[in-house]
């Protein structure tokens, strides 16, 4: 997977957005694909908060991401990460720490990659906390 697209990534295309049922007291994990077309440098995973219609929100501090190195060692929290290979695809996996006391409702907020020297990208997130 380090030098090419998964097929699924391929098939379905680029998305924009993404939502899912959650529950409380779990972590409610996805993944966002980054494919390097030039070197990059400087990636970053910066994570907005949740809010729900009801004025309830869950904090952006609930939030985390980790980027599995390449070669395989130890995965690291992702604050600051260089990129500097061409043509390679990595995966990162972020989560949401859904609190006990959140209440039902869907939430929405926003994560957004950025990169030296290219321009930012913010993709939508949406837990429905259910139950």
């Amino acid at each position: 997977m380090r030098n090419d697209l998964p097929y699924r990534w391929i098939k379905n295309g680029a998305a924009d957005g993404l939502s899912g049922a959650a529950r409380r007291a779990n972590y409610y994990a996805y993944q966002l694909g980054v494919y390097a077309q030039q070197a990059l440098e400087d990636v970053r995973v910066v994570f907005g908060g949740l809010s729900n219609a009801a004025g309830r929100s869950i904090g952006a501090d609930a939030s985390s991401c980790i980027i599995p190195p390449a070669p395989p060692t130890t995965a690291t929290l992702l604050r600051k990460q260089s990129m500097s290979s061409p043509a390679r695809s990595r995966r990162l996996w972020c989560s949401i720490d859904i609190p006990a006391t959140a209440t039902a409702g869907a939430y929405t907020g926003t994560v957004t990659v950025t990169a030296k020297k290219l321009p930012r990208y913010n993709h939508s997130i949406a837990p429905n906390r259910e139950r």
